[in-house]
């Protein structure tokens, strides 16, 4: 984790070398918004900025958006839609920025879209 002064910014990897099946999905567990500062006290950062460094391979197409939950149980597309669409290989090693609307936690969900291959992605998630 970088830290520096009131901004704090966190790196984790919630996709790893995963293989999503052709019209399928792979959603992430829960992730909470933690402000880095804070972090022994549990403070939340309710809102921010997010950014995604994909690693792609496989013939498939993958679609990136994020689910928003204030409770933990109802997992709902952020009103923005996906974040990144029709990513092949060729975008490896790329980022896609994205926002959060205030709210608890959050997913991100990777879908096949191409509907006849595979796709396997590893995600690198920095979140302010």
């Amino acid at each position: 984790m970088v830290c520096g002064g009131l901004m704090s910014i966190a790196i984790t990897t919630p996709i790893e070398a995963e293989t999503i099946a052709a019209g399928s999905s792979y959603t992430t567990a829960a992730i909470e918004w933690v402000n880095v500062i804070g972090l022994e006290y549990g403070m939340l950062r309710p809102d921010g900025y997010g950014s995604v460094q994909v690693a792609i391979s496989g013939s498939g197409t993958l679609k990136l958006e994020v689910l928003i939950s204030n409770d933990d149980t109802n997992w709902l597309p952020d009103v923005g839609g996906a974040f990144a669409e029709n990513l092949t290989s060729a975008d490896t090693n790329k980022t896609y920025p994205f926002t959060i609307p205030v709210c608890k936690t959050f997913k991100i969900k990777g879908t096949e879209t191409g509907g006849s291959n595979t796709v396997t992605v590893t995600g690198t998630l920095a979140r302010q």
